[in-house]
């Protein structure tokens, strides 16, 4: 076999090895919206809603929407909850399986690039390893960045061939236009895929600029060729970008995606330099966690990473120690070479093995292209073109890390063999001590991984290693509050306190509060709790909800309706909620107006059962001007409609026995033979 095909065995293994144990895990933190509440994953939705709708299921001309569009991510979700529905290892292997896929990729084009299989699996196994990946692949919401890192590498790869391509012919056309559908189809799995394209600028800039002296590219008439087919290509490219990009634009209707400022709260600020300050701080702290992957955290959100807000913020020193140490690789590796010689020539270490040939023939282009490769994806989350609606997002470092772990490769050759006797693969090429250090770093990787894995396994977990590694964030504490909640535990009120201590104005957590110490009988505190939380926000959905319900139990009916209300001006088809102030109107006798939310709760959802019999109940009690009077004074035409309403309430729940008698009621009123209410009646027995 050859090394090539070695290597790439062996990183499937280690990558399907490494994450086997997020198979034990369960649906945790955006699982639940991306996919168990998510309509657009379920087979009985129309499959044309999966390309109009958000990534979470809203309409993307929604004021709310999130306005992150990627259909092709959430149709494999739809083929996993048809295949299996809600099981979760089935998710996870997928996405095992993905990450295995972009693992084999990126060493083969690792491989390419630096014309070494032993520099490639190097780079394959970092990648493979980097603890920084646990959130992409654990968690089955970062299987987005899996399927974008797919088409981004086979987009990579078509590119190179498109580059050795010597004329504007046929061939030419046909490598363009797969690189400008792989290059849509990984921004369809991701919108950071669209970056790809830049990606693709960079390597065309420095495989031109890695084979000759700048005097050369001006003086040569062959270079002078390559030059017009790169200046081609290049305005292709930018063609290609402005187009899509403004049909993604386009597409997100009415407006930018709308943030609340605990997601960033840098870019709510009103001080320009406070925003530049955290932004690069923030920014550096990214590359910290590619170097250093210790501290690791799902949620960055809050008050995790405090505002920079001076110039004397000691912050400050490592935004710019990251800022020099990127300048100065750049200013190395712009500095435009005479030509090296090819691998085939130079590489003494493995020349008694069969190894690819060199796209970039330059050392420094080699690292200026790989330095594209780690900051141009990041470019569209490191808050310099817009604002985004996250501080820190570890998923989002799939793509960049793929650079990072070239450049690590490309670092390691300092401890290149330079004897012509041949070294193994598997020492990469390096020195004893050279292999000795990659190895234990990949070692510290591997084991770093797998625990993160086990994190990621239930939202206990998760919420227990949040609260260790980012104390500031109440929403730690408010994920363990909701956890211990749900198991039915009084603990959670300490922890939903210690949230709102960490953070006063946190709604959520003063709505969750309320809800618990009302199911403590703590009313009182209870209606203190959401008081506090409409002072905040008066429109809340949540508390209002949570609020009415408190009141409608105490027979407040005039303050439940009027919180419901609110509920329905933000969420109109909330059809439960449209049943409960039908019943909160029949208790303030407005009995037309609860005929009317009970007939708009059956036209959003027809198999409503309690719907179904209330609405029975009020039509063969009250006449068609909404006045109770006996039954014998309802017209048939209304006690037929109650009629049928009882009947398809029953097709629903044969087992309401109340229901039923009521329906044998109103059989006899209407005149009905006593022989039709005796067969209901059997039915029921």
């Amino acid at each position: 076999m050859r090394p090539l095909y070695q290597v790439l065995a062996a990183i499937t293994v280690v990558s399907l090895v490494v994450y086997g144990n997020t198979l034990f895990g369960a649906l945790v933190f955006d699982d639940h919206e991306a996919i168990v509440n998510n309509r657009d994953v379920r087979e009985n939705t129309p499959l044309a809603s999966v390309f109009s709708n958000d990534f979470w299921g809203s309409p993307l001309s929604h004021p709310e929407s999130h306005k992150s569009y990627r259909p092709l991510t959430i149709l494999t979700f739809r083929f996993n909850r048809n295949l299996h529905e809600l099981i979760p290892w089935g998710y996870h292997l997928f996405n095992v399986l993905a990450h295995a896929a972009v693992c084999v990729l990126f060493t083969y084009f690792s491989s390419l690039l630096l014309a070494s299989s032993s520099n490639g699996l190097l780079a394959g196994l970092l990648f493979s390893l980097h603890p920084i990946h646990t959130e992409a692949v654990a968690n089955v919401v970062g299987r987005a960045e899996m399927l974008c890192a797919i088409w981004y590498l086979v987009t990579l790869l078509v590119f190179i061939c498109l580059t050795r391509v010597k004329s504007t012919g046929p061939l030419f056309c046909f490598y363009y236009c797969l690189v400008v559908l792989f290059s849509v189809m990984a921004m369809l799995c991701k919108e950071q895929g669209v970056t790809v394209l830049g990606v693709c600028a960079a390597y065309d800039i420095c495989n031109l600029f890695s084979c000759k002296t700048i005097t050369s590219v001006v003086s040569t008439r062959k270079m002078k060729r390559s030059l017009g087919l790169l200046l081609i290509r290049l305005f292709i490219l930018a063609l290609s970008t402005a187009i899509i990009l403004y049909v993604r634009v386009a597409m997100i209707g009415q407006g930018p995606p709308k943030f609340v400022e605990s997601d960033n709260p840098a870019s709510f600020s009103n001080c320009s330099q406070t925003r530049f300050f955290t932004y690069s701080y923030v920014n550096a702290y990214n590359a910290w966690l590619l170097l250093y992957p210790y501290r690791l955290c799902h949620d960055w959100s809050m008050g995790s990473i405090p505002l920079v807000e001076g110039i004397t913020d000691v912050r400050n020193m490592i935004s710019l120690t990251v800022m020099s140490s990127v300048a100065i690789l750049f200013v190395y590796a712009s500095g435009i070479n005479k030509v090296t010689l090819t691998y085939r020539q130079a590489d003494v270490v493995s020349r008694h093995v069969e190894e690819p040939v060199s796209c970039l023939r330059s050392q420094k282009m080699k690292v200026l292209f790989v330095l594209s490769m780690t900051l141009l994806p990041f470019v569209p989350a490191s808050n310099v073109l817009f604002p985004v609606g996250f501080v820190i997002a570890e998923r989002i470092l799939y793509l960049p890390s793929m650079g990072f772990c070239l450049l690590v490769s490309i670092g390691f050759n300092v401890f290149k063999v330079a004897r012509r006797s041949p070294v193994s693969v598997w020492r990469f090429g390096l020195s004893l001590p050279g292999a000795s250090m990659a190895y234990f770093i990949l070692a510290v990787f591997a084991v770093k991984t797998m625990m993160r894995n086990v994190e990621w396994w239930d939202t206990e977990y998760l919420a227990e290693s949040g609260m260790k590694t980012n104390p500031l964030n109440a929403k730690m504490f408010m994920t363990m509050g909701n956890v211990l909640a749900q198991k039915g535990q009084r603990k959670c009120e300490v922890y939903y306190r210690e949230a709102l201590r960490i953070r006063p104005h946190y709604i959520a957590a003063w709505n969750n509060l309320g809800l618990v110490l009302l199911n403590m009988n703590r009313s009182k505190e209870a209606e203190g709790c959401y008081q506090k939380a409409l002072t905040l926000k008066p429109d809340h959905v949540d508390t209002n909800m949570n609020a009415g319900h408190m009141l409608r139990t105490q027979g407040r009916w005039e303050e439940a309706k009027q919180k419901y209300q609110v509920v329905l001006t933000r969420r109109p088809s909330f059809f439960m909620i449209k049943h409960y102030l039908g019943f909160v109107n029949e208790q303030l006798l407005l009995y037309k107006a609860a005929e009317d939310e009970y007939e708009q709760v059956l036209e959003l959802h027809d198999s409503h059962t309690d719907t179904h019999f209330a609405l029975a109940r009020l039509l063969s009690t009250t006449d068609n001007l909404g006045k109770k009077v006996a039954t014998s004074m309802i017209n048939k035409k209304r006690l037929k409609k109650a009629q049928k309403h009882y009947e398809i309430g029953l097709q629903y729940r044969p087992e309401v026995n109340q229901a039923r008698s009521e329906l044998i009621q109103l059989l006899f009123y209407m005149g009905k033979l006593a022989t039709e209410a005796v067969d209901i009646f059997d039915v029921s027995s």
